[in-house]
């Protein structure tokens, strides 16, 4: 699943550079955040979702790589941290599984 999301990756990446040129630029700078989310507790121990997404708003971004990413799981409230993130952050979500974990799963994930 991690191969995919690189290849995912990589292939946006390229196309947004390729086809958002404007003329008379040659260089043209792409803003990934990578960010460990604590499945979705903040470094004060307490779940806060919107302390999370105004990091990734004040840094603006153009892709977020995420890291301890719970789907539905106990621990999470049941959220789905990727999706709820997106939309908060007012970016499309993708979540990739690497196990089984705590009532849902655990993995990573892109925005």
């Amino acid at each position: 699943m991690k191969l995919k999301i690189a290849v995912f990756l990589a292939i946006i990446i390229s196309n947004h550079v390729l086809w958002s040129q404007e003329p008379g630029k040659s260089n043209r700078v792409i803003k990934v955040l990578s960010f460990n989310i604590l499945h979705g507790a903040t470094t004060k121990g307490d779940f806060n979702l919107d302390a999370i997404a105004r990091v990734i708003i004040e840094a603006d971004p153009d892709f977020v790589a995420l890291q301890e990413v719970d789907f539905k799981t106990n621990r999470a409230k049941k959220y789905d941290l990727a999706a709820e993130l997106g939309w908060r952050v007012k970016m499309a979500p993708l979540f990739g599984r690497a196990m089984i974990y705590d009532g849902g799963e655990y993995g990573e994930g892109v925005l």
